[in-house]
């Protein structure tokens, strides 16, 4: 259990008193799994400074029961002058549990090899996180407080740590701070919404995002009524709201900052990427149109080149990427999307020539290589397909799907030390991948 017993904390600052809690109260119960919300200053980091006991209030108490974590991933109290083992042995005496036992969990699960016995001033800022990270994995607390970090290091590691995590958090408590609410939802069942120098608790962390979200909407709405430059900030807003993948309000918020500045292209342009996301392809069509009109820049035209050939509207597409073509004929993206239209068409010399040129450009185009090592492989010609199938896996190395495609085109090459090489990458990355795990039974 974690109790706030009439809790205050604020800073002052040269614009005034910053008020981030205001006499506040709140039980709560052991073995919860928290999410803590608000906005940006609204106190998140601090509370959990104050949970740990880093940061002292300004009056009230909060009381503790059971074992209580470091933020996870702080290395700020490491001794950078002794070595990771004694700065390990320190932190057993200090919470007196068995120092032999947890230097040999931490020097096995951090993975710093002969680096466990050298200066900790040494290291590197992630070896010093997969220290702290090995030693509160190690201790087995009541609590663990998140800020923002749950694993570090490689894709192995992360997929390590993350799994230890999950199993302390069997029989533990947690408080996590992240503006990640798909990170909320996956570890928190419950949630606190900070706002105005009080928090509200809630038992489903579906309610909590959504206060947290009707907050943010009204604090943004607020800021911009009445003010100049609303349509730059309504513009900052929806693209932000783009890149979150919330498509209806970055709509909504475009829609608002295009009514009252029209002549944007480039917002016009974004809006087109918004309605492809919401699948709304005729908007999408009339948005590059008009980015178009207003800037007859190649990407815009590339832009809705692409949006008609999803549609279906084939000859539109073509005389769009051809007009790209004739003005500036070594354009990347024009000879790519082109590219891989022919490719699709079976059209495989007119597609190769364009995919080529399109590498002579941009050597690291992903869907290039892809589409020649498909190319290759369908006219039987593997050794050069391998080439390209090996360009995309070095460039997407977590893209399991790719690898997939790799490995398989290793196995055809007769390669098959690195098609299993491949195999196990792929399974160490998704070790549900049913088809890398069947063609490696079968490669044995």
């Amino acid at each position: 259990m974690i109790e706030f017993r009439h809790v205050s904390k604020h800073f002052d600052t040269p614009h005034g008193r910053k008020v981030l809690l205001d006499n506040f109260s709140m039980v709560v119960p052991s073995g919860a799994k928290i999410g803590l919300l608000g906005r940006n200053g609204a106190g998140k980091s601090t509370m959990i400074g104050m949970i740990s006991g880093t940061v002292s209030p300004n009056s009230g108490r909060i009381l503790r029961e059971g074992t209580m974590s470091w933020p996870m991933g702080f290395t700020g109290s490491f001794a950078a002058d002794i070595t990771g083992r004694q700065n390990a042995l320190f932190v057993a005496r200090i919470y007196g549990v068995d120092a032999e036992s947890l230097l040999g969990f931490v020097q096995e699960f951090a993975e710093l090899g002969g680096f466990f016995d050298m200066p900790v001033r040494s290291y590197s800022s992630g070896m010093k996180a997969r220290l702290a990270f090995g030693l509160s994995m190690g201790l087995g607390f009541d609590w663990y407080l998140v800020d923002e970090v749950t694993a570090v290091g490689d894709t192995a590691f992360r997929k390590k740590s993350l799994e230890m995590f999950r199993n302390r958090l069997t029989d533990a408590g947690m408080i996590m701070v992240s503006h990640s609410t798909s990170t909320l939802r996956d570890y928190c069942t419950s949630g606190i919404v900070l706002e105005g120098g009080n928090g509200i608790f809630f038992h489903d962390i579906e309610d909590a995002i959504r206060q947290h979200e009707l907050n943010m909407d009204n604090a943004f709405v607020a800021e911009i009524e009445g003010g100049e430059g609303n349509a730059e900030l309504l513009y900052r807003e929806a693209k932000k709201r783009y890149q979150n993948a919330d498509y209806l309000r970055a709509e909504e918020f475009l829609s608002r900052a295009l009514a009252e500045q029209p002549e944007r292209a480039d917002w016009h342009a974004l809006l087109a990427e918004i309605s492809r996301r919401l699948g709304v392809n005729d908007a999408a069509i009339d948005s590059y149109r008009r980015a178009v009109d207003l800037q007859n820049e190649p990407r815009h035209r590339v832009g809705l080149a692409q949006v008609l050939a999803a549609a279906g509207r084939v000859e539109e597409a073509e005389q769009e990427f051809q007009q790209v073509l004739r003005v500036d004929p070594n354009n990347s993206a024009a000879t790519y999307a082109l590219g891989r239209h022919r490719y699709r068409q079976g059209q495989f010399d007119e597609a190769e020539r364009l995919l080529m040129l399109t590498l002579a450009s941009d050597p690291e185009n992903a869907g290039a290589h892809r589409v020649l090592a498909q190319l290759y492989d369908a006219r039987g010609n593997h050794p050069q397909a391998l080439s390209h199938h090996a360009a995309v896996a070095r460039l997407l190395p977590e893209n399991t799907s790719f690898l997939l495609g790799y490995a398989r085109s290793q196995r055809r090459n007769a390669d098959t030390f690195g098609a299993e090489a491949t195999y196990r990458r792929i399974l160490s990355l998704d070790p549900d991948n049913s088809a890398a795990r069947t063609d490696l039974e079968r490669l044995k």
